[in-house]
C-alpha cells in the first residue's frame, strides 16, 4: 500500500480513478466501496465513461458489504447507491445484474454472508485468506495514567509508514505484515505503562522511531471527557 495526500478529496479522487482507469482490463473484476468518500472517484469514472477511456462494460462489480435489515427500496442501501453511482448517472458502462452485493434482508443474515463468501471464492479468490505477519511485535506504553482524549490520526499513519506498511519513497517495497494494532481509543481510561498500541514489523530496528512518533500523538486528562455518540443515526425499514 502506498500512502499519498493531497490537498483536497477531489485532487485524491481524480489519482485515485487515474489508478483505476489505468490498471483495469474489462472484462474484469472490481471491489467497490461505500459510504461518502468513494464518491467523487465514481463521478470521475462516470466522466472518463463518457469520454470513451474506461468502461466497466462485460465486468463485475463486488460491493464490501451491506447493511443488515434495510428496506430493499431505501436510498441508503448500499446496493441502492452503487446502482445510482455506477450504473445510473450516465453509467461507467456497468449493467445492473453485474453488481454484486450481499443479501441484506435476508432472513438469516450469517448464511447470507457464506453464500456471498462462495460467490467471490468462485471466482478465484479467498475471502478467508490468512493475513501477513511479521516476525517483531512491540507495545507502545500510556507515558502517564488517565483518560485518553486524543489520538492524531495523521501521526500514526506515518508511523505505520515508517514500520513498512507503506512507502516514504516511489522504490520503496511494502511489509504486508507491517502495521498497527489500536489497543485503546479515545475515552478510555489507561494505566501507566498499559499499552496502547501494538506494532507489528519485520525490522525491530524501526519501533524506537514509531514509538515516538506514536507517543506525541496521543493527548491524556485526569477525568473523564466527552465523547461523541458511536451511533449518530440509526436507519431501519420505512414506515
Amino acid at each position: 500500500m502506498r500512502v499519498i495526500i493531497r490537498d483536497t478529496a477531489d485532487e485524491a479522487s481524480r489519482l485515485a480513478a487515474q489508478q483505476i482507469i489505468d490498471g483495469f482490463t474489462p472484462p474484469g473484476r472490481l471491489g467497490v466501496a461505500t459510504g461518502s468518500t468513494p464518491l467523487p472517484l465514481y463521478r470521475e469514472l462516470r466522466e472518463a465513461y463518457a469520454r470513451g477511456e474506461f468502461t466497466l462494460e462485460g465486468s463485475t462489480a463486488w460491493a464490501l458489504d451491506e447493511y443488515v435489515g434495510i428496506d430493499k427500496d431505501h436510498p441508503e442501501r448500499y446496493r441502492n447507491v452503487l446502482l445510482t453511482e455506477l450504473v445510473g448517472n450516465g453509467g461507467t458502462g456497468l449493467a445492473a445484474e453485474d453488481l454484486k452485493t450481499p443479501d441484506g434482508k435476508a432472513e438469516d443474515p450469517e448464511e447470507a454472508a457464506r453464500i456471498y463468501e462462495q460467490m467471490i471464492a468462485a471466482q478465484g479468490a479467498d475471502p478467508r485468506a490468512p493475513l501477513p505477519r511479521c516476525e517483531h511485535t512491540f507495545e507502545v506504553k500510556a507515558p502517564i495514567a488517565g483518560w485518553l482524549t486524543g489520538m492524531n490520526a495523521l501521526s500514526v499513519g506515518l508511523a505505520s509508514m515508517r514500520l513498512g506498511a507503506g512507502r516514504a519513497h516511489r522504490e520503496d517495497s511494502i511489509d504486508l505484515g507491517a502495521g498497527i494494532e489500536c489497543l485503546h481509543k479515545p475515552g478510555e481510561q489507561v494505566a501507566l505503562h498499559e499499552p496502547v498500541f501494538k506494532l507489528h514489523a519485520s525490522d525491530p530496528a524501526l519501533f524506537p522511531l514509531a514509538n515516538e512518533m506514536l507517543l506525541e500523538s496521543l493527548a491524556f486528562s485526569d477525568s473523564p471527557p466527552t465523547v461523541p455518540p458511536l451511533v449518530i443515526k440509526r436507519i431501519g425499514p420505512t414506515q
